[in-house]
């Protein structure tokens, strides 16, 4: 073999090796390559959408049940202690409340809107008690983005806070401090955390009891 041909033949295959040592599962990966195309996260929360479920927090039934159910427990405590007992005081009770719910889920549509977040509640998707227990605690202070990521519930802790505060001017004294607004605003989120593990295994609570 003359020493050009040995030269050219030499090279040939070491150009050819790459390929020749490839499995055929990164050949066909390589080949699908360009066809693949990336997951694409779905985001829909429409205006109507929106605003529907912002009057389902605010003056749904379930809205309402926590409202009285609340201002049973400061009737029960007697907090305020400037409020009075009985019919008058549990009317006052449960009308602070109402206003709360009401001027939190206000201040957090708007914040909401603006940053198009969506603290609607999803279901795990995972089984077992404790990943779906995981999930429901992280959806409480992650949710979702347009961008399919997870961020901090803006809107949501404005609300609380917003409401906790702004509650303050109209409660008696000695409640209407501002470590009063923050305790409120934490017991609110407090709250919201303990629902999402509440609706999360709600479906099974019922299908143990046959409904």
């Amino acid at each position: 073999m003359k020493p050009i041909f040995r030269h050219k033949f030499f090279s040939s295959w070491m150009l050819l090796l790459p390929l020749l040592s490839a499995s055929p599962m990164q050949v066909r990966a390589q080949e699908a390559a360009p066809d693949a195309a990336p997951a694409r996260y779905e985001y829909s929360f429409t205006p109507a959408e929106r605003m529907d479920d912002y009057l389902e927090r605010t003056v749904g039934l379930e809205s309402l049940f926590n409202a009285a159910a609340l201002a049973g427990l400061d009737q029960a405590r007697d907090k305020p202690e400037g409020w009075r007992q009985g019919g008058n005081g549990y009317g006052q009770r449960l009308v602070s409340r109402m206003a709360r719910i009401a001027i939190g889920n206000t201040l957090q549509l708007g914040v909401e809107a603006v940053l198009h977040e969506d603290s609607r509640y999803t279901p795990s998707e995972r089984t077992g008690i404790q990943p779906r227990l995981a999930d429901s605690l992280v959806h409480s202070f992650l949710i979702k983005t347009p961008h399919g990521r997870r961020a901090p519930p803006w809107g949501r802790l404005a609300g609380a806070l917003g409401s906790g505060f702004i509650s303050r001017t109209w409660y008696p004294d000695p409640d209407d401090a501002w470590q009063d607004g923050a305790r409120s605003a934490g017991i609110s989120i407090g709250v919201y955390t303990g629902t999402n593990v509440f609706r999360e295994f709600w479906p099974d609570i019922k299908r143990l009891f046959g409904r």
